[in-house]
């Protein structure tokens, strides 16, 4: 069969796959979230339905507490699925887990972005049906989604669409994995109230420690005239009817929140969110989803020749980066995107050097969205490195608000290197985009605010023939923890020291009163730009002569090799299978 290099394809319904297809088979719009399960539910491995930025506060216990450890844990939250809808034929409901099915298909369109499942059912009457299912994420208004499903039987019947607000399953922690995220122990969501409307409905929620809103629901449209029923359930449902052999059936679905990083909006106001009118209609959503991708595709595209495989691969990778990634300077791009719980929907230091380098060179709006959270999160910061005993500001390993999430502090607080990955983004955007507005919102108070933390947290080593030295920090290699002088993170201390002081002079020179403002502002003195460059200087970068090479730090050249004539092989994960000492 021809590979299609724009689609994710299934020919086959394998339930032992269900984990994994609907995590590859995923749609979001940067904002809002759905895992690829199926409209009415089942069979499901995880029916996620995710905001991005949209937490919860759960406690951190410690056995043997100490002074700044991490205090609250912040997960994202699984939310009430508005999309939900059963379809049903003469009384009887269509699942893929019920049997019947002849044939089966489901397509990610990278061009479209759109989620497609397609299926021919035999009912116990022996019709033949075939449901068509089709999911848009709306770019243009990412609080918009809709669905359109076409039903067509063999034969006249009594088709039904009962359509509800699904809430959240609550499902079992059975692992000890981090990577798969924390399950909280309780229902996160305080349902406030619920409501019919005019074709739909709406409910309205909010989290029990984090405080934050969520207004959520749906408008519906039949292509014929249907009988409408409400239903009694744990939330609004109506069930629309028709004798018919054929039928098209749209749901349009929203959400709207407040209360996430600089999210301000009064309760009335998310009450109100609703959709804009134009996303009801869902021709015209296909066809601004259409020329919004087109625009995307027209500067994101890398073309492969003779590798169909690899191409679609590509693309899918580029798609689902840009389908996670927030837009709005409210959010960010969490560790698995919107595409699942894992990591708890913590954002990383993976966003500024893995995922920043794409938006910026191919999507500036985007990166500068990104970079304007971090901004916004400055102060936060800055409390953090007092709490550690340091001047300037130390940004989180893992958060969604800011504050810092990670119970494990050898291997996240002590990852300084964060600061840097952060200057290294916003000074690779600097020198693609020249976009120097950025500095003047904040942008500037970050570079030397976290350059601060180099001097106080670095010192003059005698043993090194003065070099300045980083002790006690974690590089990206996380099984090697509390190192003194680690490569990546001294070489990007260095980068970053160097770059702020070129900037104090292009500041000077260029923007005089803004620099004046910002000395003023952040009490910048002229000795600690010649501090930054003297430390720049006089970085202890470790080298090994005799190997000619670079050795990640101090200590890991005599560390000693693994045995496996006396441990055996290796088992990974190594984080699931030994402990952090081994």
């Amino acid at each position: 069969m021809r590979e299609n290099p724009w689609a994710l394809q299934e020919h086959q319904f394998l339930e032992d796959h269900l984990a994994r297809s609907e995590s590859l088979f995923s749609l979001g719009n940067g904002y809002l979230g759905f895992r690829g399960f199926f409209c009415e539910r089942e069979p499901a491995h995880h029916s996620g339905v995710f905001i991005n930025g949209f937490y919860e506060l759960s406690p951190i216990h410690y056995g043997e507490d100490a002074y700044g450890f991490a205090r609250f844990n912040q997960t994202m939250v699984d939310l009430p699925d508005c999309r939900y809808l059963r379809v049903s034929v003469d009384g009887e409901s269509f699942s893929l887990a019920s049997g019947g099915v002849e044939k089966y298909y489901r397509e990610l369109d990278f061009k479209r972005g759109i989620l497609t499942q397609r299926v021919t059912w035999i009912t116990q009457s022996e019709k033949e049906v075939t449901i068509t299912w089709e999911t848009l994420l709306s770019m243009v208004d990412p609080h918009a989604g809709s669905l359109h499903v076409s039903v067509e039987c063999s034969a006249q019947a009594l088709i039904e669409f009962y359509s509800s607000i699904a809430l959240p399953a609550q499902r079992p922690h059975t692992t000890l994995d981090p990577r798969t995220g924390t399950i909280l122990s309780s229902a996160s969501l305080i349902r406030l109230e619920s409501s019919y409307n005019q074709d739909g409905f709406q409910a309205t929620f909010k989290t029990k420690e984090s405080g934050l809103y969520l207004a959520c629901g749906a408008l519906h449209k039949g292509s014929r005239e249907m009988v409408v029923e409400q239903r009694i359930d744990e939330l609004p449902a109506l069930n629309y009817a028709v004798e018919a052999d054929k039928i098209d059936f749209y749901k349009c679905f929203y959400y709207h929140t407040s209360g996430r990083p600089n999210e301000h909006l009064p309760l009335d106001a998310v009450r109100e969110g609703r959709v804009k009118r134009e996303c009801v209609n869902w021709e015209q959503l296909k066809k601004s989803q259409k020329e919004y991708l087109d625009q995307f595709w027209a500067k994101a595209d890398i073309e492969i020749e003779g590798e169909a495989k690899l191409q679609k691969a590509l693309r899918f990778n580029l798609f689902q980066l840009h389908q996670s990634t927030g837009r709005d300077g409210n959010s960010f791009l969490a560790a698995k995107g919107l595409t699942g719980s894992g990591y708890e929907g913590h954002y990383f230091w993976d966003t500024e050097i893995y995922g920043m380098p794409f938006f910026t060179h191919t999507d500036p709006q985007t990166a500068r969205s990104l970079l304007s959270y971090r901004i916004s999160l400055l102060d936060h910061a800055r409390s953090r490195a007092r709490e550690l005993s340091q001047r300037g500001a130390l940004f989180p390993w893992r958060t969604i608000n800011g504050l810092e999430a990670s119970a494990y502090y050898p291997a996240s607080t002590a990852q300084y290197h964060i600061n840097g990955d952060i200057a290294y983004s916003m000074f690779q955007y600097l020198d693609v985009t020249q976009d120097y507005t950025i500095l003047e919102e904040g942008g500037a108070e970050l570079l030397f605010e976290t350059a601060r933390l180099w001097i106080d947290l670095g010192h003059y080593n005698p043993r090194k023939g003065g070099q300045f030295c980083l002790d006690e920090v974690t590089g990206p290699d996380e099984y090697s923890a509390l190192v003194h002088n680690n490569l990546y993170t001294n070489v990007l201390a260095k980068y970053h020291l160097e770059r702020v002081v070129e900037l104090a002079h292009h500041l000077q020179k260029e923007s005089p009163s803004f620099w004046s403002e910002l000395v003023e502002e952040i009490e910048l003195q002229k000795e600690e730009l010649e501090e930054f460059t003297m430390a720049a200087k006089m970085m202890f970068i470790p080298f090994d002569e005799e190997l000619g090479i670079n050795p990640q730090d101090d200590q890991f050249l005599e560390r000693q090799e693994w045995d496996p004539q006396r441990r055996g092989p290796i088992h990974h994960p190594m984080l699931l299978n030994y402990h952090p000492l081994v």
